[in-house]
């Protein structure tokens, strides 16, 4: 809320059902009248109805509002506003939301229940006594687990959640833009004004998350130059694609037998349209809509075609520390079914136990995580090795290199 911040808007008063706010007339929200400014009214008037919708949740974090610790939260969104100013704001503006008794336990019930919250919010504005302002805040909400499940199927793909995704992947390729390197020559392009814009903001909170994904974009380019001098022929799977343009980078090696590239639906569709003919290669690329919480992993790539008696590069690039564990084991437990040839290599990045739980006592360290979670993209699972006892069955570690010796920082 940096605008509301900036204008010294405060919240006053919060009870179950009930928000009271204050938004001071001063030179920053007056107009030339020196009264109120009319869309800023609106946007304390907004904020106010919505803090009353998030009483009813029992104390779940709102994604891009609250610090998320882990997956589970409230993710809400503006649907419609209706206003009537009844008198110019000549002092400091009183906004009271205020939604019935009768209304908290079907609201709390409906978002529990992974079913979509819809619900107008009425806001009074007052000068003292005086009536300034009247309005109809309506709010649509669902809890974060239950949006989720509507990204098996592109059709069904909540237009919410399909925009978070899809801005959390144009975030990255913004970061891989600014590469001081240029090494990514059309990263920007993928990133879109959107991307880039977002990286830059991000940077300003989180100056460590570009130098993360510099260094794990790095690292993996690498490992995978070294594997492709070592085999005449190999195939590449790329969990969670996303927006990753590496294939640009390696389309000239002639030993690529086949590419397999990984996401939910509505993320590939995405992938299409941004990387629209400039991922035109020699070899076939295979785009295969998963869920990894589903676990049909092994079951999708053979039957796209994948030999698993062929060296393959697995690459699971920025997801390990998005699942809990039993996730990522379920995860490992279908790439090593593939790895029937002894040549096949898993690279992935992963996330401290201590970054995680805030052990580190480094505050740069701690201030980037709280960071990641106010923007709501929490690192959920972190690991003191990622080989544990039951891991270890499946893999043997053959190099673990730390992020700050790829990127010198």
């Amino acid at each position: 809320m940096p605008v509301l911040s900036f204008l010294k808007w405060r919240i006053s008063k919060i009870e179950r059902g009930f928000t009271q706010t204050v938004l001071p007339l001063n030179v920053e929200s007056s107009n030339q009248y020196i009264t109120q400014q009319a869309a800023l009214m609106l946007l304390a008037a907004d904020y106010t109805g919505g803090i009353a919708l998030c009483t009813l949740f029992n104390e779940i974090p709102v994604m891009g509002f609250h610090p998320m610790q882990g997956d589970y939260g409230a993710y809400m969104w503006g649907a419609k506003a209706n206003i009537k100013w009844h008198r110019p704001s000549a002092d400091d503006l009183t906004c009271e939301a205020v939604i019935p008794e009768e209304e908290w336990g079907k609201v709390a019930k409906r978002f529990f229940e992974g079913r979509d919250v819809i619900i107008t919010i009425p806001v009074i504005m007052r000068n003292g006594d005086d009536l300034v302002a009247t309005a109809d805040f309506t709010y649509w909400a669902k809890n974060t687990h239950a949006l989720r499940e509507t990204a098996r199927d592109e059709e069904k793909t909540h237009i919410l959640y399909t925009h978070q995704i899809k801005t959390s992947a144009q975030l990255i390729a913004g970061l891989r833009s600014l590469n001081e390197n240029h090494n990514d020559p059309i990263a920007e392009d993928v990133a879109g004004k959107q991307g880039l814009i977002l990286a830059k903001k991000f940077c300003l909170t989180a100056p460590q998350l570009q130098q993360m994904v510099e260094a794990r974009t790095e690292h993996c380019d690498r490992s995978l130059e070294l594997f492709a001098k070592k085999h005449s022929s190999f195939s590449i799977v790329n969990i969670g694609v996303g927006l990753d343009t590496r294939l640009c980078r390696f389309k000239h090696l002639n030993n690529i037998n086949a590419v397999y590239e990984l996401d939910l639906p509505v993320m590939l569709s995405l992938r299409s349209e941004k990387l629209k003919g400039v991922d035109d290669t020699d070899f076939p690329v295979h785009r295969i809509a998963i869920d990894l919480r589903e676990n049909v992993l092994d079951d999708r790539l053979l039957k796209a075609g994948l030999d698993p008696q062929q060296p393959i590069f697995f690459i699971w690039e920025g997801g390990s520390m998005y699942f809990y564990k039993e996730e990522t084991h379920q995860t490992f437990t279908a790439i090593r079914k593939l790895m029937q040839n002894s040549e096949s290599l898993l690279w992935l990045d992963y996330t401290s136990k201590k970054v995680v739980a805030d052990e580190t006592n480094i505050q740069e360290v701690e201030d980037f995580m709280a960071n990641m979670r106010r923007m709501g993209e929490p690192f959920i699972q972190g690991y003191e090795t990622i080989l544990s006892s039951e891991n270890s069955r499946l893999f043997e570690m053959k190099h673990l290199t730390s992020s700050d010796y790829c990127v010198d920082k």
